[in-house]
């Protein structure tokens, strides 16, 4: 079990340059099953536009199966409702079983691009409902023995799909 745990964390600081304009730097560190951390130094840049426009560039959090990293663009159609489009980039990695036929205790690396589609709608001040149209244009996974060697890269076909989710906020 503990072969297969990963762990993360970010911790970022934003400068806000006007009432609409924040910059900010933040460090990404998250282990990996066989090799190093990843450090990824993450830029970012939040524009309120306008009263209804707002453009993100950094982490994303955007609902279910969007991107780690990215931009999105959020319309906010009500003080309840909002409604945007992002793109950006995602990474896993999977321990495959001590039992499995093909590679036993091997790795599953997946990098995908994810573009799509969310709605976002806050139901009270701590609770909101998030749901998401993913198209992924690109997608590559890497299967690993144990000792990290790559066996086979696998582009995958592109995919549509869809995501609900509900955020409790403390």
């Amino acid at each position: 079990f503990q072969d297969g745990l990963q762990y993360g964390g970010f911790a970022a600081a934003q400068y806000r340059l006007s009432k609409d304009v924040s910059l900010g730097f933040g460090l990404a560190v998250r282990t990996r099953l066989e090799e190093d951390p990843f450090i990824i130094p993450t830029p970012s840049l939040d524009i309120q536009a306008s009263d209804f426009v707002r453009i993100r560039v950094g982490a994303v959090d955007a609902g279910p199966g969007s991107p780690d990293v990215g931009m999105k663009i959020d319309y906010t159609v009500t003080d309840d409702l909002t409604i945007g489009g992002y793109a950006g980039v995602r990474f896993h990695q999977f321990r495959l079983a001590e039992d499995n036929n093909v590679v036993s205790a091997g790795i599953v690396e997946d990098l995908l691009v994810p573009i799509g589609a969310s709605v976002e709608y806050k139901v009270n001040d701590n609770t909101r409902v998030v749901g998401s149209a993913i198209f992924t244009p690109h997608r590559e996974l890497k299967l690993q023995d144990s000792d990290g060697d790559t066996i086979e890269d696998i582009e995958l076909f592109p995919t549509l799909g869809v995501g609900v989710g509900l955020v409790f906020d403390f």
